[in-house]
């Protein structure tokens, strides 16, 4: 698997997750049917929501998002961060960044890039599923975990 497709399946699995956890919390979600959705990757009773599958950068305690992400997480309802654990028994933390969204930028990894600090997300919930976190651990191409 090329790194490109490592990033669409560490994608898919997130979305996955996001959508459980949004159903089972009483949620009508409806997957975009474009994987290439330049909007959003779903909506939850109509609103529209982005959900971004990373590791979290420890020198900055943060996510990291590439300039070209911003549009789109930007203007969905609801951003979710799913962070790839350290290690899978770990469980993996979904933080939601609400709005007003709080970032700082900085050049990071040859990019202009947005930091979601930790302490300016609410943690929504901690998944235990270790065959999830284990895929996700193998197909990240992070250095940063």
């Amino acid at each position: 698997m090329n790194r490109a497709q490592k990033i669409k399946r560490i994608g898919s699995i997130g979305e996955s997750i996001n959508k459980h956890i949004l159903e089972r919390a009483g949620h009508v979600v409806v997957i975009s049917e474009n994987q290439f959705d330049s909007v959003k990757d779903m909506t939850a009773d109509g609103l529209t929501v982005e959900t971004k599958t990373l590791v979290k950068i420890k020198k900055y305690n943060a996510f990291c998002l590439g300039q070209s992400q911003w549009t789109k997480c930007d203007a969905v309802d609801r951003l979710f961060f799913i962070e790839i654990p350290s290690s899978p028994e770990l469980g993996m933390n979904v933080w939601e960044s609400l709005k007003p969204r709080k970032h700082f930028e900085i050049h990071f990894n040859n990019d202009l890039c947005r930091m979601y600090e930790i302490k300016d997300l609410l943690l929504y919930e901690t998944v235990y599923n270790t065959q999830q976190a284990e895929e996700l651990c193998e197909l990240s191409p992070s250095k940063y975990r």
